[in-house]
């Protein structure tokens, strides 16, 4: 069964002061599957078999594979009401917050009914602010465990063992002195012992005798450490375009990650029809993994794999014999022309 992730901004929509259009629409949402259609398509009127005139662009959507009376009984909504709602969530909506589609939320098309905003919110990350949140938190934390486990949790002045959560920050070399503001020139201090050295005190008189031996003109700042990278304009660009292609590590398929003809070659090397490769494609996209991936190349090869070993039905498995014209067929409705 697909995974429905409910958008808390309904609450602020439209759709959520429309109880029946809120039944119907939540209904749909866990009766629907993501799908993608190569061709526009027309919408069709909820009470009769006429298109309304409206097309729907070709693009993914969530398809839901029932007529209107089996949404609506799923719903549990009688059938006229159930009726008009189908027809207010298929009509444009001038009040509506999001003008995708003109308002339009749930059409009807030849074989059931479309969700038009389902994969825009289906990927949407709301989870990204407290991820940053806890990102930037455990970075400054790094340094902190560093000096902690270089100085085995000792007070650098004294010697003595101190807890983080009480301890001082301490610049072994002040700055004021021209100690450098690095975790090479810092240590943990007990509040006492740092207050007690100031700025003016020489540092290797406050260093404790066990604590290890540190070369202090290290720790100044020297006009002519710093390096500088001798590149062309070219290799810069080229290097913000590497970055920019690398993924952030995700149990999920990103939205940017497109089949390449590459790929798509190595799923029919594996024995794939078009028909099989394209539903695959989609379990693929669908699929959360247990640990977070970054290759997702390598994924779709494994998966591709793992299909290979893993099929039941023998019938369904042929190695391909006219390789040109099964490659055109995939990329063709993969949308890759």
């Amino acid at each position: 069964m697909a995974f429905v992730k409910l958008d808390c901004g309904m609450l602020d929509s439209t759709t959520w002061f429309d109880k029946d259009g809120r039944d119907i629409f939540i209904t749909a949402l866990l009766m629907a599957t993501p799908k993608q259609f190569d061709d526009p398509m027309a919408q069709i009127e909820v009470n009769s078999l006429k298109d309304t005139g409206w097309i729907i662009p070709a693009g993914w959507y969530g398809f839901v594979d029932a007529a209107s009376l089996g949404i609506i009984n799923r719903c549990g909504l009688p059938t006229d009401l159930g009726l008009d709602a189908l027809v207010r969530l298929g009509s444009p909506e001038l009040e509506s917050r999001s003008q995708s589609y003109e308002g339009r939320r749930l059409v009807r098309i030849d074989g059931g009914f479309l969700i038009l905003n389902y994969i825009e919110y289906r990927e949407k990350d709301h989870t990204a602010a407290e991820r940053q949140r806890r990102y930037r938190a455990k970075q400054k934390l790094k340094p902190i465990r560093s000096i902690l486990d270089r100085d085995g949790e000792r007070c650098g002045i004294c010697g003595k063992a101190v807890k983080a959560s009480d301890a001082h920050i301490d610049h072994i070399v002040p700055l004021v002195q021209g100690g450098i503001d690095h975790s090479s020139n810092k240590q943990f201090a007990h509040a006492t012992c740092n207050n007690g050295k100031s700025g003016t005190n020489s540092a290797k008189s406050w260093r404790h005798a066990d604590m290890p031996i540190v070369n202090y003109d290290n720790l100044r700042i020297n006009s002519n450490a710093v390096t500088y990278r001798n590149i062309t304009q070219v290799e810069a660009e080229a290097e913000v375009e590497a970055k920019e292609k690398t993924y952030r590590a995700t149990k999920r398929v990103p939205a940017k990650w497109v089949l390449s003809d590459v790929l798509a070659e190595y799923a029919v090397n594996q024995g794939m029809t078009d028909e099989i490769a394209l539903e695959e494609l989609e379990s693929f996209r669908d699929h959360e993994y247990k640990n977070a991936k970054k290759d997702w190349d390598a994924a779709w090869r494994t998966w591709c794999r793992n299909w290979k070993k893993w099929k039941k039905d023998e019938k369904n498995y042929r190695k391909p014999d006219d390789f040109a014209t099964i490659h055109a067929r995939v990329k063709a409705r993969a949308g890759l022309d």
